[in-house]
Protein backbone atom coordinates (compact mmCIF):
# COMPACT_ATOMS: atom_id res chain seq x y z
CA UNK A 1 0.00 0.00 0.00
CA UNK A 2 1.36 3.42 -0.90
CA UNK A 3 2.17 5.84 1.87
CA UNK A 4 -0.57 8.28 0.94
CA UNK A 5 -3.30 5.78 1.81
CA UNK A 6 -4.09 6.40 5.43
CA UNK A 7 -3.93 3.98 8.30
CA UNK A 8 -7.08 3.40 10.34
CA UNK A 9 -5.65 5.24 13.38
CA UNK A 10 -5.15 8.39 11.31
CA UNK A 11 -8.85 8.97 10.57
CA UNK A 12 -9.37 10.78 13.90
CA UNK A 13 -6.89 13.44 12.81
CA UNK A 14 -8.45 13.63 9.35
CA UNK A 15 -11.89 14.37 10.75
CA UNK A 16 -10.51 17.47 12.40
CA UNK A 17 -8.69 18.28 9.16
CA UNK A 18 -12.14 18.15 7.54
CA UNK A 19 -13.31 20.80 9.99
CA UNK A 20 -10.27 22.90 9.18
CA UNK A 21 -11.04 22.69 5.45
CA UNK A 22 -14.61 23.78 6.09
CA UNK A 23 -13.45 26.81 8.05
CA UNK A 24 -10.70 27.71 5.60
CA UNK A 25 -13.03 27.78 2.60
CA UNK A 26 -16.31 28.83 4.25
CA UNK A 27 -16.90 32.41 5.48
CA UNK A 28 -17.58 25.81 10.16
CA UNK A 29 -24.80 21.89 26.08
CA UNK A 30 -25.34 25.45 26.65
CA UNK A 31 -28.37 27.05 28.26
CA UNK A 32 -29.51 30.33 26.81
CA UNK A 33 -28.17 32.09 29.87
CA UNK A 34 -24.71 30.70 29.09
CA UNK A 35 -24.50 32.32 25.64
CA UNK A 36 -21.87 35.04 25.82
CA UNK A 37 -21.86 38.52 24.31
CA UNK A 38 -21.28 38.91 20.53
CA UNK A 39 -17.69 38.28 19.53
CA UNK A 40 -15.47 41.28 18.92
CA UNK A 41 -14.35 40.96 15.30
CA UNK A 42 -11.16 42.91 15.94
CA UNK A 43 -9.75 39.94 17.88
CA UNK A 44 -7.68 37.22 16.22
CA UNK A 45 -6.41 33.98 17.64
CA UNK A 46 -2.67 34.02 18.32
CA UNK A 47 -1.86 30.73 20.09
CA UNK A 48 -3.28 27.38 21.17
CA UNK A 49 -1.93 25.41 24.14
CA UNK A 50 -2.68 21.78 25.03
CA UNK A 51 -1.99 20.87 28.65
CA UNK A 52 -0.03 24.14 28.93
CA UNK A 53 2.32 23.16 26.08
CA UNK A 54 2.32 25.30 22.92
CA UNK A 55 0.52 23.60 20.03
CA UNK A 56 -0.01 26.34 17.41
CA UNK A 57 1.02 29.96 16.83
CA UNK A 58 -0.71 32.33 14.36
CA UNK A 59 0.76 35.35 12.53
CA UNK A 60 -1.05 38.12 10.59
CA UNK A 61 -0.51 41.15 8.40
CA UNK A 62 -1.83 44.51 9.57
CA UNK A 63 -4.85 43.96 7.30
CA UNK A 64 -5.73 40.86 9.40
CA UNK A 65 -4.71 38.40 6.69
CA UNK A 66 -3.26 35.22 8.16
CA UNK A 67 0.28 34.71 6.85
CA UNK A 68 1.74 31.85 8.88
CA UNK A 69 0.92 29.08 11.34
CA UNK A 70 3.57 27.28 13.36
CA UNK A 71 2.65 23.78 14.59
CA UNK A 72 4.45 22.10 17.49
CA UNK A 73 4.86 18.55 18.78
CA UNK A 74 3.34 17.28 22.04
CA UNK A 75 6.60 18.26 23.76
CA UNK A 76 6.52 21.80 22.35
CA UNK A 77 9.12 21.35 19.57
CA UNK A 78 8.46 23.22 16.31
CA UNK A 79 7.55 20.66 13.63
CA UNK A 80 5.79 22.39 10.72
CA UNK A 81 5.40 25.93 9.36
CA UNK A 82 2.41 26.76 7.14
CA UNK A 83 2.70 29.83 4.86
CA UNK A 84 -0.33 31.48 3.20
CA UNK A 85 -0.10 33.47 -0.04
CA UNK A 86 -2.82 35.70 -1.51
CA UNK A 87 -3.60 37.17 -4.91
CA UNK A 88 -3.99 40.91 -5.60
CA UNK A 89 -7.69 40.74 -4.80
CA UNK A 90 -6.99 39.24 -1.38
CA UNK A 91 -8.10 35.70 -2.20
CA UNK A 92 -6.16 32.69 -0.95
CA UNK A 93 -3.72 31.66 -3.68
CA UNK A 94 -1.58 28.95 -2.10
CA UNK A 95 -0.81 27.17 1.15
CA UNK A 96 2.58 25.52 1.69
CA UNK A 97 4.06 23.64 4.62
CA UNK A 98 7.75 23.53 5.53
CA UNK A 99 10.03 21.85 8.04
CA UNK A 100 11.83 24.22 10.45
CA UNK A 101 14.92 24.13 8.20
CA UNK A 102 12.90 25.37 5.21
CA UNK A 103 12.33 22.09 3.34
CA UNK A 104 8.96 22.10 1.53
CA UNK A 105 6.65 19.30 2.74
CA UNK A 106 3.30 19.97 1.00
CA UNK A 107 1.56 22.57 -1.14
CA UNK A 108 -1.99 23.54 -2.13
CA UNK A 109 -2.56 25.73 -5.20
CA UNK A 110 -6.11 27.14 -5.23
CA UNK A 111 -8.50 27.95 -8.09
CA UNK A 112 -11.35 30.42 -7.54
CA UNK A 113 -14.62 30.41 -9.50
CA UNK A 114 -16.54 33.39 -10.90
CA UNK A 115 -18.30 34.19 -7.62
CA UNK A 116 -15.19 34.06 -5.46
CA UNK A 117 -15.45 30.54 -4.05
CA UNK A 118 -12.39 28.30 -3.95
CA UNK A 119 -13.58 25.54 -6.26
CA UNK A 120 -10.47 23.41 -6.60
CA UNK A 121 -7.00 22.92 -5.21
CA UNK A 122 -4.06 20.94 -6.47
CA UNK A 123 -2.17 19.21 -3.69
CA UNK A 124 1.37 17.87 -3.71
CA UNK A 125 3.20 15.99 -0.98
CA UNK A 126 6.93 16.39 -1.62
CA UNK A 127 7.82 13.72 0.95
CA UNK A 128 6.22 10.81 -0.94
CA UNK A 129 5.61 12.51 -4.33
CA UNK A 130 1.84 12.12 -3.96
CA UNK A 131 -0.39 14.44 -6.02
CA UNK A 132 -4.13 14.99 -5.68
CA UNK A 133 -6.91 17.26 -6.92
CA UNK A 134 -9.49 18.54 -4.42
CA UNK A 135 -12.93 19.63 -5.67
CA UNK A 136 -15.28 21.59 -3.40
CA UNK A 137 -19.10 21.73 -3.51
CA UNK A 138 -21.16 24.52 -1.90
CA UNK A 139 -24.83 25.06 -1.13
CA UNK A 140 -26.22 26.99 -4.16
CA UNK A 141 -28.38 29.07 -1.78
CA UNK A 142 -25.55 29.92 0.63
CA UNK A 143 -22.31 31.06 -0.98
CA UNK A 144 -20.05 30.20 1.96
CA UNK A 145 -21.72 26.96 3.09
CA UNK A 146 -19.66 23.99 1.98
CA UNK A 147 -21.50 20.70 1.44
CA UNK A 148 -18.64 18.38 0.55
CA UNK A 149 -15.24 17.92 -1.03
CA UNK A 150 -13.53 15.05 -2.79
CA UNK A 151 -9.87 14.22 -3.38
CA UNK A 152 -8.84 12.30 -6.48
CA UNK A 153 -5.51 11.24 -7.90
CA UNK A 154 -4.18 12.81 -11.10
CA UNK A 155 -5.98 10.26 -13.31
CA UNK A 156 -9.35 10.82 -11.64
CA UNK A 157 -9.60 7.92 -9.19
CA UNK A 158 -11.58 9.09 -6.17
CA UNK A 159 -9.74 8.49 -2.89
CA UNK A 160 -11.43 10.61 -0.24
CA UNK A 161 -14.88 12.16 0.17
CA UNK A 162 -15.94 14.40 3.07
CA UNK A 163 -19.59 15.45 3.54
CA UNK A 164 -20.82 18.16 5.93
CA UNK A 165 -24.24 17.84 7.59
CA UNK A 166 -26.26 20.77 8.95
CA UNK A 167 -29.19 21.16 11.31
CA UNK A 168 -30.99 24.51 11.44
CA UNK A 169 -28.01 26.05 9.68
CA UNK A 170 -25.43 24.73 12.15
CA UNK A 171 -22.79 22.09 11.47
CA UNK A 172 -24.11 18.88 13.04
CA UNK A 173 -21.96 16.16 11.54
CA UNK A 174 -19.12 15.16 9.24
CA UNK A 175 -18.95 11.96 7.20
CA UNK A 176 -15.55 10.84 5.94
CA UNK A 177 -14.95 8.07 3.40
CA UNK A 178 -11.65 6.72 2.11
CA UNK A 179 -11.45 4.38 -0.87
CA UNK A 180 -8.53 1.95 -0.86
CA UNK A 181 -6.95 0.14 -3.84
CA UNK A 182 -8.31 -3.25 -2.78
CA UNK A 183 -11.86 -1.89 -2.97
CA UNK A 184 -12.29 -1.63 0.79
CA UNK A 185 -14.08 1.49 1.97
CA UNK A 186 -12.98 2.95 5.29
CA UNK A 187 -15.54 5.28 6.81
CA UNK A 188 -15.81 7.60 9.79
CA UNK A 189 -18.57 9.80 11.16
CA UNK A 190 -18.65 12.65 13.67
CA UNK A 191 -21.90 13.73 15.37
CA UNK A 192 -21.68 17.21 16.92
CA UNK A 193 -24.07 18.03 19.76
CA UNK A 194 -25.01 21.72 19.59
CA UNK A 195 -28.10 22.93 21.43
CA UNK A 196 -30.66 23.67 18.73
CA UNK A 197 -32.19 26.96 19.87
CA UNK A 198 -32.21 30.54 18.63
CA UNK A 199 -29.46 31.67 20.98
CA UNK A 200 -27.11 28.88 19.93
CA UNK A 201 -27.81 29.54 16.25
CA UNK A 202 -27.00 33.22 16.76
CA UNK A 203 -23.75 32.35 18.52
CA UNK A 204 -22.82 29.84 15.81
CA UNK A 205 -23.15 32.55 13.15
CA UNK A 206 -21.06 34.94 15.25
CA UNK A 207 -18.30 32.38 15.76
CA UNK A 208 -18.10 31.25 12.13
CA UNK A 209 -17.86 34.83 10.95
CA UNK A 210 -15.56 36.25 13.60
CA UNK A 211 -12.08 35.10 12.57
CA UNK A 212 -10.27 35.00 9.24
CA UNK A 213 -9.72 31.59 7.72
CA UNK A 214 -8.31 29.22 8.68
CA UNK A 215 -9.03 28.81 12.36
CA UNK A 216 -7.72 26.03 14.62
CA UNK A 217 -9.07 22.61 13.69
CA UNK A 218 -11.56 22.35 16.55
CA UNK A 219 -12.05 26.04 17.41
CA UNK A 220 -15.63 26.04 16.12
CA UNK A 221 -16.57 22.91 18.08
CA UNK A 222 -14.94 24.24 21.25
CA UNK A 223 -17.07 27.39 21.06
CA UNK A 224 -20.52 26.02 20.35
CA UNK A 225 -20.65 22.27 21.13
CA UNK A 226 -21.10 20.51 24.43
CA UNK A 227 -20.03 17.11 23.09
CA UNK A 228 -19.40 15.07 19.97
CA UNK A 229 -19.25 11.38 19.02
CA UNK A 230 -16.99 9.68 16.50
CA UNK A 231 -17.50 6.31 14.85
CA UNK A 232 -15.05 4.49 12.58
CA UNK A 233 -16.19 1.76 10.19
CA UNK A 234 -14.49 -0.80 7.98
CA UNK A 235 -16.67 -2.63 5.44
CA UNK A 236 -19.76 -1.45 7.29
CA UNK A 237 -18.70 -2.65 10.75
CA UNK A 238 -18.10 -0.23 13.63
CA UNK A 239 -14.53 -0.87 14.71
CA UNK A 240 -13.98 2.17 16.96
CA UNK A 241 -16.26 4.54 18.86
CA UNK A 242 -15.71 7.30 21.39
CA UNK A 243 -17.51 10.29 22.89
CA UNK A 244 -15.93 13.63 23.78
CA UNK A 245 -17.33 15.85 26.53
CA UNK A 246 -16.38 19.57 26.45
CA UNK A 247 -16.64 21.06 29.93
CA UNK A 248 -15.25 23.74 32.27
CA UNK A 249 -15.33 26.36 29.53
CA UNK A 250 -14.13 29.87 30.32
CA UNK A 251 -14.62 32.98 28.19
CA UNK A 252 -13.03 36.39 28.11
CA UNK A 253 -15.07 39.59 28.31
CA UNK A 254 -15.53 39.62 24.52
CA UNK A 255 -17.08 36.15 24.42
CA UNK A 256 -14.10 34.16 23.16
CA UNK A 257 -13.44 30.76 24.68
CA UNK A 258 -10.11 30.82 26.52
CA UNK A 259 -10.06 27.52 28.42
CA UNK A 260 -11.84 24.19 28.35
CA UNK A 261 -11.50 20.57 29.37
CA UNK A 262 -11.95 17.75 26.84
CA UNK A 263 -12.67 14.23 28.09
CA UNK A 264 -12.48 11.42 25.52
CA UNK A 265 -14.60 8.47 26.70
CA UNK A 266 -13.63 5.27 24.88
CA UNK A 267 -16.60 3.05 24.05
CA UNK A 268 -15.28 0.53 21.53
CA UNK A 269 -12.83 -0.76 22.40
CA UNK A 270 -13.25 0.25 26.04
CA UNK A 271 -10.38 1.97 27.75
CA UNK A 272 -9.41 4.71 30.22
CA UNK A 273 -10.63 8.25 29.61
CA UNK A 274 -8.24 10.71 28.00
CA UNK A 275 -8.38 14.20 29.51
CA UNK A 276 -6.78 17.27 27.92
CA UNK A 277 -7.01 20.97 28.71
CA UNK A 278 -6.93 23.57 25.96
CA UNK A 279 -6.08 27.25 26.23
CA UNK A 280 -6.55 29.88 23.52
CA UNK A 281 -4.81 33.26 23.33
CA UNK A 282 -5.85 36.20 21.14
CA UNK A 283 -4.44 39.41 19.71
CA UNK A 284 -6.31 42.55 18.64
CA UNK A 285 -5.66 44.02 15.17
Amino acid sequence: MKKHFLAHRQIHRLLFYAIAVLLILSSCKKNKSDIKAPLDKTKLISAVYINDTIYEKYYYKNNRQLTKIEKFSKSGILETIWNYEYDEAGGLKSLKSFTPDGTVKTSHEYTTNAIGQISQSRFKNFTNNYNAVYDYVYDPLAKTKMLSYTASDTVGNKQIKVEYLYNNGMLSGINYSQFLPAGIEMYASTEINITNDAASLSRYKEVTGSLPEPRPDNWLIDHVAESYKQYYYTSGEVTYEHRAELTEKKYDTKGYVTNLKTTIIKIKPAGPDIVTRLRYEYVEL
